[in-house]
């Protein structure tokens, strides 16, 4: 399980991949936050260029990831008073998922 509180203090500002530099990664304020080219090989210039994406997408991510547990921490809360004609039925094991994933 992905421990976000890891991530509080992350620069705040949208990150993005540089237009002039694709391998480099950059906030607000054109600093570098990551670089993904440090080797020179022709055959992983597409593995270093999805990776300055993903990394420009951290946090998108991180922020998804915490907005998709506080859903399904609303779905556990509201399980158990469900009613089933009217709900959509968690069987045990789906809950035991949920729970997994957001503890």
């Amino acid at each position: 399980m992905i421990d976000t509180n890891k991530y509080e203090n992350i620069t705040p500002e949208r990150w993005t991949v540089d237009e002039e530099d694709p391998c480099r990664v950059v906030d607000a304020q054109d600093c570098t936050i990551a670089r993904t080219d440090f080797v020179s090989i022709d055959e992983e210039r597409e593995w270093q260029l999805a990776n300055a994406q993903l990394i420009a997408d951290a946090p998108l991510l991180l922020a998804e990831v915490k907005e998709l547990r506080t859903l399904l921490q609303a779905v556990l809360d509201n399980a158990d008073e469900a009613d089933l004609d009217n709900e959509v039925y968690l069987d045990s094991e789906i809950i035991n998922r949920i729970k997994e994933m957001i503890e």
